[in-house]
């Protein structure tokens, strides 16, 4: 919303490129990674809370009502039913996959981590000869704390399913952004 002024939606690269086709390719792509652990609880308070639209609500009162927390839905991710519909939902499907073509080879030119966000553009759109001040827009309160409401067994499952999603937000993380990832 904040750069085009209209929602864009969460779509993957595999998306964009069979609307679009290869120029796509062509194109200078970025996409913002949130921390996995933080996405997750956000995104089930989020959805529990009704979230965006009537498909959000449908998917929370279809998947997740029978859950009181983030940490009772994770500690029942083993089950591959309960997987299967809890990750197809782009809120809680693995970031890789959005930024990953048919072969898993990363097709993004720039990942910036959420919380450097500013940061990240401001570089990114700097190397493309221009700037913008990306104006903050859904912003949660932050009064959760995600490492207390997932924990134990819990927290070892989401590791294991959104392995990498967390090594690819570690690693950009770390990274500078003066010349993209």
């Amino acid at each position: 919303m904040g750069l085009y002024g209209r929602q864009v939606g969460h779509r993957t690269f595999r998306e964009w490129e069979g609307e679009f086709g290869p120029i796509v390719r062509d194109l200078t792509t970025f996409s913002v990674l949130r921390e996995p652990l933080s996405r997750f609880v956000s995104a089930f308070w989020f959805l529990k809370g009704g979230g965006m639209n009537h498909v959000d609500a449908e998917f929370a009162t279809t998947y997740l009502s029978k859950y009181d927390n983030p940490g009772e839905l994770a500690s029942n991710l083993l089950d591959p039913t309960v997987q299967g519909n809890i990750l197809k939902y782009y809120h809680f499907k693995p970031q890789y996959e959005f930024i990953c073509d048919t072969d898993f080879d990363l097709s993004i030119d720039y990942l910036i981590p959420l919380s450097n966000l500013q940061a990240g553009l401001e570089t990114m759109f700097e190397a493309k000869g221009f700037r913008f001040d990306v104006p903050r827009l859904n912003e949660g309160t932050g009064s959760r704390v995600p490492n207390t409401e997932i924990q134990g067994e819990a927290l070892d499952i989401l590791k294991l399913i959104y392995r990498d999603d967390f090594y690819t937000y570690e690693l950009i993380s770390s990274q500078s952004y003066s010349s993209g990832i």
